[in-house]
C-alpha cells in the first residue's frame, strides 16, 4: 500500500538534504526532494495530475493561485510507476481507513528525525534543499525561479550564494573583450 500510516510508514532523513518516506510493509521508497513540491501539494496529489509519459506533475492550484507543471526526473517516474495504485481512491497518498487524502505526516516525520538524531529541521526544509541543490549544480536563476515557482525573483535570490561560479562566469565573459573591441575599431579605421 502507499499510504502514510503511523505504523508502517516512516520518514527517513538520510542526510540534511535527502529525505525518504519508507513504506515498511512493502519496501516502497519515495523521494520527495526531487520535485520541490510543497507539503500540501504532495499530500493532495491525485493520480490524474501525474503524466509519466511526458514527465510532469500538473498542479492546478499552487500557493500563488496559479497552475504549474512540475517536471519530474527518472527517479520520481520510477517511484510513481512502482506505487501500487487503488483505482477507487484518486489520491496518491491517502488514509487507508477513510480513503481520503493524507492530511499530515508530522508524526512519522518527527519520529524519523528523532531516530536519525537530526534537530532543527522542518519538512519545508526539503523544498529549500531542492533549490539549494539546483543552485549548487549550476541551474540559472531564471530556471530556479521557475522550478521553485517563486512569484518574485527576490525569493530566488536567497540561493545565489550557493552559485559559486555565477559571478565568476559572468566576469569571465569579459575576458578579451577589450582586445576584441580594439581590433574591431582598428579594422574599421583601416
Amino acid at each position: 500500500m502507499n499510504t502514510l500510516k503511523k505504523m508502517d510508514k516512516t520518514a527517513i532523513p538520510i542526510s540534511k538534504g535527502k529525505f525518504k518516506i519508507i513504506d515498511m510493509s512493502d519496501g516502497v521508497v519515495i523521494q520527495k526532494d526531487d520535485t520541490g513540491m510543497r507539503k500540501q501539494e504532495i499530500l493532495s496529489l491525485k493520480w490524474k495530475q501525474i503524466d509519466l509519459e511526458n514527465g510532469y506533475i500538473d498542479l492546478p492550484d499552487t500557493k500563488n493561485n496559479t497552475s504549474a507543471k512540475i517536471p519530474i526526473n527518472e527517479t520520481i517516474k520510477n517511484v510513481l510507476s512502482n506505487i501500487q495504485r487503488r483505482l477507487d481512491i484518486p489520491f496518491v497518498f491517502f488514509n487507508e481507513i477513510t480513503g481520503q487524502r493524507q492530511n499530515e505526516i508530522h508524526y512519522s516525520f518527527r519520529k524519523a528525525l528523532e531516530r536519525a538524531k537530526i534537530t532543527d529541521f522542518r519538512f519545508h526544509d526539503l523544498r529549500h534543499t531542492f533549490g539549494s541543490y539546483l543552485a549548487m549544480n549550476g541551474v540559472t536563476l531564471p530556471a530556479l525561479k521557475q522550478l521553485m515557482r517563486h512569484s518574485d525573483i527576490s525569493m530566488t535570490m536567497r540561493y545565489i550564494h550557493l552559485m559559486p561560479s555565477y559571478t565568476k562566469d559572468a566576469v569571465g565573459k569579459l575576458d578579451g573583450i577589450f582586445e576584441r573591441t580594439l581590433k574591431k575599431l582598428e579594422s574599421k579605421a583601416i
